[in-house]
């Protein structure tokens, strides 16, 4: 009988779970899973990721999706069971958990928007690189994660309008 994999694996990605952070000739302890190797749910190792890119000023999307999403293996998943391992991160059932834009709305919501906010954001940003809208690249690309976040904890209303708009594709035909 073969053992099926979990669909996340919950061994840190920074160590391959060894505790210790390999490049340190003095073998201090991994700064993401604190030495324990793993991490006990989704949400703390998104938690530690997300904390762990703010504290190394690194782009909190790339550590999410390479420490955190990297981990996660849905496919050919039921569309119940890829649900459960949103719901394991906090994340709504559409997030697929494999995007810039899905490790988008996970910040997002950790950061305390919205779920409707989020929600928006996601579909913002996916469209950007869907439809390579280049010259929005500093307003809803991926290197805008911050921004964006900062724009609708600031001013959600603005956000949505500003969000809804460009997704409207109004702005196609001025």
């Amino acid at each position: 009988m073969r053992r099926e994999e979990p669909m996340i694996d919950m061994t840190c990605r920074l160590c391959a779970g060894s505790g210790v952070y390999d490049f340190s000739p003095s073998k201090e302890t991994c700064g993401m899973c604190q030495g324990h190797g793993k991490f006990a749910d989704a949400k703390a190792m998104l938690v530690a990721a997300i904390e762990l890119a703010k504290k190394q000023r690194e782009p909190v999307i790339e550590v999410v999706m390479g420490l955190v999403l990297q981990g996660v293996d849905v496919r050919g998943k039921e569309p119940g069971e890829r649900f459960k391992a949103a719901q394991a991160f906090n994340a709504p059932g559409h997030n697929l958990l494999r995007y810039g834009w899905d490790a988008w709305e996970l910040y997002a919501l950790h950061e305390g928007v919205s779920p409707e906010l989020a929600s928006l954001g996601r579909s913002v940003m996916r469209e950007w690189h869907s439809h390579s809208w280049g010259r929005f690249s500093g307003e809803v690309g991926f290197n805008a994660a911050e921004i964006m976040i900062k724009q609708a904890k600031d001013n959600p209303e603005k956000a949505e309008e500003r969000w809804a708009f460009l997704l409207s594709e109004e702005w196609m035909v001025e």
